[in-house]
Order: C-alpha cells, then structure tokens, then sequence
C-alpha cells in the first residue's frame, strides 16, 4: 500500500499549539489520560499557521516526490543517514522524521527543535499549562494563576510541585495558550 496521511505518527497534543488551544476549548472526559501522552522530557511545540493535515500532506509529497512510496522504501531511506531525516515544510519549519514502532503508522514526525516556529518547553510545562487554562477556561472555573493552584494542578497529574512558580516556563506557556486563544474568539 501506497504511504498517506494515514501513515503517519504525530503526537498533535504535544506538538502542535493551534491543536493545543483548540483541545482545551472542547471538553476533555479524559484530561489527565491524554496529558499523561505527553511524557516529561523537552518538547517542541509547533506554534506556526499550518494545520496538522496540512503539515502531513507536505511530509507525504515531500516523500512521493523523492520516490518513497512504501514502507519499506521509507525505511531503508531514513536509515540511510542517522536513523532520522529533516524535512522542510513550506513555512522553513524542520519536521523530523523517524521510523516508528507502530506499523500502520510507520512515519513518526515532530518539530525540529531550535527551528523557526518552534517552542521548546519540557513536557511537564506543557501538562500544566494545558490543564491550568482548561479547568479556567473549559470548566469556568474561578482559579487564580498562582504557586498554589499550579502545584494542586501538578500533584493531579502526578508531576513534582514547583518551587519557584514566578521563573517557570509554565507562564509563559499559559500566555501563549491565552493570548492565542482571545484571538482566535475576536476573529
């Protein structure tokens, strides 16, 4: 079968912002499962205009106009360099490509860190911002952004309280989630 869309591995919650803000604007049954996918390490976040079927359109022309059309074609090329490969999409983003262990979705892709339209924040920021602007925004609840309320929100996620709230990337992250999210309510 011809490699598609369908074949490839994108973990759009950890990875993509526009995908981010529009998941803690729709009720989540399953919050702290779907964070958990997240993982703790350091993370790219896409923060660019392509939407997710856009990005995997241009990774599988990318791939077709090089003449990699099978799994096993896509294979024996990404192990040919490094076990990875860098793909550019039309905004200049580096997407990287790997193999995956899944064999239905064998085209694992994610941000190339450092890159243009790239945030880079450890996974734990992430679960916390995600759920801190889901319970005050999805949940309407009357929460304050402060050490107390973020370290209530780590212990639900299984994550090691903060020490020092005000120097956290998790501000930052939390800005990004609320001033995108005003936009796209004014448009």
């Amino acid at each position: 079968m011809i490699l598609s869309t369908e074949n490839i591995l994108f973990n759009e919650l950890k990875h993509h912002l526009h995908f981010i803000i529009n998941y803690v604007g729709q009720y989540q049954p399953n919050l702290i499962e779907d964070l958990q996918t997240i993982g703790s390490s350091l993370t790219d976040v896409y923060t660019g205009n392509l939407t997710v079927v856009n990005i995997k359109h241009q990774i599988i022309n990318y791939l077709h106009k090089n003449h990699i059309f099978y799994s096993d074609d896509y294979c024996k090329w990404i192990n040919e360099d490094k076990c990875y490969r860098i793909v550019k999409t039309e905004d200049n983003t580096n997407w990287i490509l790997r193999i995956s262990d899944n064999k239905e979705k064998i085209i694992h892709i994610h941000p190339g860190r450092d890159g243009k339209n790239i945030f880079r924040v450890k996974g734990e920021t992430i679960k916390t911002a995600i759920a801190f602007v889901y319970y005050k925004n999805y949940e309407k609840q009357s929460i304050e952004l402060n050490k107390d309320v973020i370290n209530d929100i780590r212990i639900k996620l299984n994550i090691s309280p903060v020490k020092h709230f005000e120097k956290t990337k998790i501000l930052t992250f939390i800005s990004l989630l609320n001033s995108i999210q005003k936009n796209l309510i004014i448009k």
